[in-house]
């Protein structure tokens, strides 16, 4: 946890306070045993296509590193200035108002749709919530489990879909995703993300248009890849694994 002042040129350590004021709230990720050296640039460039096709995030950047292209930060949601100090926003993931336990396979992407309606009672964050789910499917992000969803009430007591975050490349368990659609994980076709759409009350319209610009925002990997460092092995592994996908 860091806090950045406004203009990007000073960073502190931990939460900020009154003798900091104009400082804001970031999380800084660093890379474990098992990532390789680019796993910040690769979940950079994700959050750059996600932005592109439409998905709700908070403000993204990838700080310099001595060794690898960088490290991946975003802006946290669940702080919000308020009367002139940073205020705690009340923040509950699905899996816990659902008491999935995200350590195994235990959601269908029907529920976390459904919950979204009966949590928010508004028809745009469902379909913020479905184009959530088409970017996780279509990118291969399989690392989508319960705690990996999750709602924020505001100052007035009203819940909102988060901003999306741990998007990136990933395998689930077994190679599929960690939360089905419609009952499928392991190769979701764009045929069953329609289908989700109409589950969810959408217009074949709006389900044609978030397939279809995510589909363009995907087509930008290579060159963003590229450009902000990613090995060129992993260029290639995640591009062909997400050409097969927008082709399917």
């Amino acid at each position: 946890m860091i806090s950045i002042n406004l203009t990007g040129s000073q960073i502190i350590y931990g939460e900020t306070d009154k003798k900091f004021k104009g400082y804001v709230p970031w999380l800084v990720k660093f890379p474990n045993t098992q990532d390789g050296p680019d796993a910040g640039a690769i979940e950079y460039v994700y959050s750059l296509m996600a932005k592109e096709a439409g998905v709700f995030m908070s403000e993204t950047r990838l700080f310099p590193a001595k060794n690898g292209p960088g490290y991946f930060t975003t802006k946290r949601f669940d702080r919000k200035e308020s009367e002139g100090r940073m205020t705690r926003l009340h923040v509950h993931t699905a899996g816990g108002l659902l008491h999935s336990d995200f350590r195994m396979p235990s959601l269908d992407y029907e529920d976390l749709l459904a919950l979204t309606e009966i949590m928010t009672r508004d028809m745009r964050e469902v379909e913020k919530m479905y184009r959530h789910a088409v970017f996780n499917i279509m990118s291969h992000n399989r690392d989508d489990h319960a705690k990996n969803f999750s709602f924020v009430m505001d100052f007035k007591g009203e819940w909102k879909l988060s901003p999306a975050y741990d998007i990136t490349f990933s395998s689930g368990p077994g190679g599929q995703q960690s939360t089905t659609v419609l009952g499928e994980g392991k190769d979701p076709s764009s045929e069953i993300l329609r289908a989700l759409g109409k589950k969810a009350k959408l217009d074949n319209k709006t389900i044609a248009q978030i397939i279809e610009s995510t589909r363009h925002a995907l087509g930008c990997w290579r060159a963003l890849a590229q450009q902000h460092g990613v090995d060129r092995n992993n260029i290639k592994l995640i591009g062909d694994a997400i050409g097969h996908i927008s082709r399917n």
